[in-house]
């Protein structure tokens, strides 16, 4: 979530505000603003011109259970009113300066915050930064349409271009340590060791982007909380692009997705299973919600089958092991449901100890408690709620958790109403112009087999899901079912 400051929060929070956007351009001095009120500002740098006519675009959506992110491109419409004001820059609307990705950065406000100098100072919010994709030009006077899109377009960019086919006895080459680690390599490497401490594989192997557009905070933390050691080897054997490799054999193995955080960086989320404490999330309410609310139970997105195929043969081209994970009771509830297929060729069981090159990397145990986690999110309806807000909600980003309360969304308890349901953000489409924001949420505790209050450690998963020795050592405070006696749902007080 992007953290305001407080004049900012003053001001989103005030009934009647008009909002204001700045646009800065890499290489170009000139300050474009968008908003037909007043821009507070101490800008210095180059010159304030109130030609921005319109920002349109961006809808951003992630996959929890297949580790992909999409994002759409994003328009601005620039008038060129004085002959000068984008005409003399045409030959700085490059999509590449110097080698690098030309960035454009897009700052958030409202008439009454000091947008300060966009650099250091200022109340205003950096919430975009993406990199010019297309510019049209106009007819005899018109507006310039320049087209935009975010970091991930470096990603399609091939790796291991130097790649050669495997043939035996030779031995493979290969890309071996824990995914999340694997992944900040694979961004940062640039072949010279000169980009922070993961820049450590060849030039081919890496993508060279500065280690200050990553959040390698966030990749660090969720890695030692959501994950552990457990390592992936992988054989170098052909060339791929960056994103299909990243999300095929990284992201999709643990389950989780990048996304471009509003300051550029990219940055991780992880398929989290329940959370112990809903204290200070941001909440969305009836007063928050412009229109109708579009509910949808989510039948189809149960996952309750999962198979993975692993200890991948590269001599062969083949998996030699398939490992099947069902959650009974949810399959005889909801028998239609797709089955999930996880392939990866880095997951290492006992049967890559045959394999030359190779060893066992403890994956038999990985996939169990893969599936266990996707079981704990997707065994049961994650219901699916889409709606739309004002302006003053843009704060939250894809993979943020919030609670929601209404009084005509139907609750798991077949009753009219929910009040503080925790949900996931899972695409965010934004309206510019208007000033509001369509979401696309899922159920955070999609189901009451999850919901269980007991005293013990954070390793405890569901009563149904443990081990009888724990089952007799630790307290549960609710059934089997995750209801306390008189019916109701119980809470998880880890």
């Amino acid at each position: 979530m992007i953290i305001p400051s407080a004049p900012y929060t003053a001001a989103n929070n005030a009934t009647y505000k008009s909002p204001v956007y700045a646009v800065l351009i890499e290489g170009i001095t000139d300050c474009f603003v968008f908003t037909s009120g007043v821009f507070l500002n101490s800008y210095t740098a180059g010159t304030v011109r109130k030609t921005g006519k319109t920002i349109s675009g961006i809808s951003r959506k992630v996959s929890l259970e297949h580790g992909f992110s999409t994002t759409s491109s994003m328009t601005l419409t620039i008038l060129d009113t004085d002959s000068h004001t984008i005409t003399s820059q045409l030959s700085k609307l490059t999509p590449y300066l110097d080698g690098s990705p030309r960035q454009i950065k897009i700052f958030a406000g409202y008439d009454t915050v000091n947008f300060g100098d966009m650099v250091s100072t200022g109340d205003a919010l950096q919430i975009y930064t993406g990199m010019i994709k297309k510019v049209h030009l106009p007819k005899v006077r018109g507006p310039y349409n320049i087209e935009i899109q975010d970091a991930q377009q470096i990603f399609a960019k091939d790796l291991f271009t130097d790649a050669v086919a495997l043939v035996a006895p030779a031995l493979p080459t290969l890309l071996t340590g824990i995914p999340y680690d694997l992944i900040l390599k694979i961004l940062t490497s640039t072949g010279a060791g000169t980009n922070g401490v993961y820049d450590v594989l060849p030039v081919t192997w890496g993508l060279a982007i500065p280690q200050s557009m990553i959040d390698i905070a966030t990749f660090e933390y969720e890695r030692s909380i959501w994950y552990g050691t457990n390592e992936v080897s992988i054989a170098i054997t052909d060339r791929v692009m960056a994103k299909e490799f990243l999300e095929k054999e990284l992201l999709k193995v643990v389950s989780a997705h990048l996304i471009m955080k509003g300051n550029g960086q990219i940055s991780i989320k992880s398929m989290r299973p329940i959370i112990g404490s809903t204290a200070g999330l941001p909440t969305i309410t009836n007063d928050s919600i412009v229109g109708d609310i579009l509910y949808n139970r989510n039948i189809e997105g149960v996952i309750n089958d999962v198979t993975f195929q692993y200890d991948y043969d590269p001599y062969t081209n083949d998996f030699l092991k398939r490992s099947r994970f069902v959650d009974s009771t949810s399959l005889l509830k909801y028998t239609d449901a797709k089955p999930l297929l996880i392939q990866s060729k880095g997951l290492r069981g006992s049967r890559s100890a045959g394999i030359a090159g190779f060893s066992d990397l403890g994956a038999d145990a990985f996939v169990e408690d893969r599936a266990t986690r996707i079981f704990q999110r997707m065994a049961y309806p994650p219901q699916e709620i889409n709606f739309t807000t004002f302006f003053d909600k843009h704060l939250m980003e894809e993979g943020d958790i919030f609670l929601i309360t209404h009084p005509e969304i139907p609750s798991e308890q077949d009753s009219m109403g929910i009040t503080d349901e925790p949900m996931e953000v899972i695409s965010k489409d934004v309206d510019w112009q208007n000033g509001r924001v369509k979401w696309t949420s899922l159920d955070y505790f999609p189901n009451s087999n999850a919901k269980y209050a007991l005293f013990g450690p954070t390793t405890l998963l569901s009563y149904e899901l443990e081990s009888t020795a724990n089952k007799n050592t630790y307290a549960f405070f609710s059934r089997w079912d995750g209801t306390m006696k008189d019916g109701t749902i119980g809470y998880n007080f880890l």
